[in-house]
């Protein structure tokens, strides 16, 4: 599929957040884009330091968005506001995380993640619950 501007890509599943689909994109500036459902124009995009999305979820907060990316260096956790695609807060590097290819998000109690991995072939762990570290 393409946008006015970008390809859209269908991997991993966009997500709606009120009357915006969310979904990753490539294009000059890789990312991820919101278009609205009500007359499909595009409202947002944001960046993310040009990182591979991996996975979008539903964020914490009302209206939120949570975006997996991965560098050659780092895997990040993005916290989005989903109405303006702004940074609600500072990614969360995820330090060996053992994320499949494919995997589900769900945020958990005030500060944490479960990652469902959807690995057909087994190797993986089935989930990996994080909290959030501070002070170190």
């Amino acid at each position: 599929m393409s946008g006015p501007r970008e390809d859209l890509l269908t991997e991993p599943g966009p997500l709606v957040s009120g009357d915006l689909l969310v979904l990753p994109v490539k294009g000059k500036v890789p990312g991820v884009s919101a278009y609205s459902l009500l007359d499909g124009h595009r409202v947002w995009h944001v960046g993310l330091d040009g990182a591979t999305v991996l996975g979008l979820a539903q964020g914490r907060a009302p209206g939120g968005v949570d975006v997996v990316t991965s560098t050659a260096a780092r895997t990040h956790l993005w916290h989005l506001d989903g109405a303006t695609g702004r940074r609600k807060a500072e990614p969360t590097i995820l330090r060996d995380v053992p994320l499949g290819r494919r995997f589900e998000i769900y945020p958990t109690g005030t500060e944490g993640y479960t990652f469902v991995n959807l690995d057909p072939g087994g190797e993986l762990p089935s989930y990996v619950a994080l909290r959030r570290v501070t002070g170190w």
